[in-house]
C-alpha cells in the first residue's frame, strides 16, 4: 500500500469517526436561515427532484430504496451540517460529505452517510469551488472513490464502513448567490454558492449500488473543513 494510500485511508476512518459529531455541531448560525425545500421527484416522490436553486437536500436509492440528507435548523443553536467538503492538504485530496437517512421503507430515517474523495483536488476558499462547475470525477476505487459510513449496519450486520465504492460524482453548476452577503471574522464581504450535480456508485464485492443520487446546497466558508 502507497504511502497516500495509507493516509487516505487513516484520514477517511479520522472522517467517519467524527461524521457523527459533524452532524451535530456542524456550522453555526450563518446557516440559520436556511430550511430543506423538498420537492418530490415526479418519478419517485421519496427523493428530491434534481434542482439548481439551493434547496438544501440531496437523495439516492440504495439498492433501490429512496435515501436523502437530514438538513435541520436549530433556531436555538447549532445548525446540523450535511453536505461539506473537507480539504486533505498532507494526501491532497479533498472529500464531500454527504450525511442522511432513508426515506422509506423499515429502515426509514436510520442514518447513512456518503464521502466521496477525490485526489489531487485542493480547495482553500470558497472562491475555488466555483472552478468545479462542469466537473465529472471518475470514481475507479484507488485514485477517487465512495465511501459509505453506516454506523447502525443497516447493510450488512457485520458491517459499519464501506471504502472502494467506483461510479462518478459530477457537479453540474456552481453558482454564486448574488443578492445574499455574508461578512467574514476580518470583516470581508463574499458572496454563499450554489452546488448542485448528481452522483452514482457501488461496492461490487458487497452488492450495494447508489443510484438517481443528485444535491443541491448553498455552501458558506464553514463548508470548507480543514484536516
Amino acid at each position: 500500500m502507497s504511502r497516500f494510500r495509507f493516509d487516505l485511508v487513516s484520514g477517511m476512518k479520522t472522517v467517519i469517526n467524527f461524521l457523527g459529531l459533524f452532524l451535530l455541531a456542524g456550522a453555526l448560525s450563518l446557516s440559520g436561515c436556511l430550511t430543506e425545500n423538498f420537492i418530490p421527484d415526479i418519478d419517485n416522490p421519496n427523493l428530491p427532484k434534481y434542482t439548481e436553486d439551493g434547496n438544501q437536500v440531496g437523495g439516492a436509492l440504495v439498492n433501490s430504496v429512496a435515501w436523502k440528507t437530514n438538513y435541520a435548523v436549530n433556531y436555538d443553536g447549532p445548525t446540523s451540517s450535511v453536505f461539506y467538503f473537507t480539504n486533505f492538504v498532507k494526501g491532497d485530496s479533498v472529500t464531500i460529505t454527504l450525511g442522511g437517512k432513508y426515506n422509506e421503507g423499515p429502515k426509514k430515517n436510520l442514518p447513512l452517510n456518503f464521502l466521496i474523495s477525490i485526489k489531487g483536488l485542493q480547495l482553500n476558499s470558497i472562491n475555488e469551488i466555483k472552478n468545479l462547475t462542469g466537473q465529472a470525477y471518475v470514481l475507479d476505487g484507488t485514485q477517487n472513490q465512495a465511501i459509505c459510513s453506516d454506523y447502525f449496519q443497516t447493510l450488512k450486520t457485520n458491517k459499519d464502513a464501506y471504502y472502494d465504492g467506483v461510479g462518478q460524482f459530477l457537479i453540474k453548476n456552481v453558482k454564486e448567490i448574488k443578492n445574499l452577503i455574508y461578512t467574514r471574522s476580518n470583516g470581508e464581504k463574499y458572496n454563499p454558492l450554489i452546488v448542485s450535480g448528481v452522483f452514482y456508485f457501488e461496492f461490487k464485492s458487497d452488492t450495494i449500488k447508489i443510484e438517481s443520487g443528485r444535491f443541491d446546497f448553498q455552501v458558506v466558508d464553514s463548508d470548507i473543513r480543514f484536516n
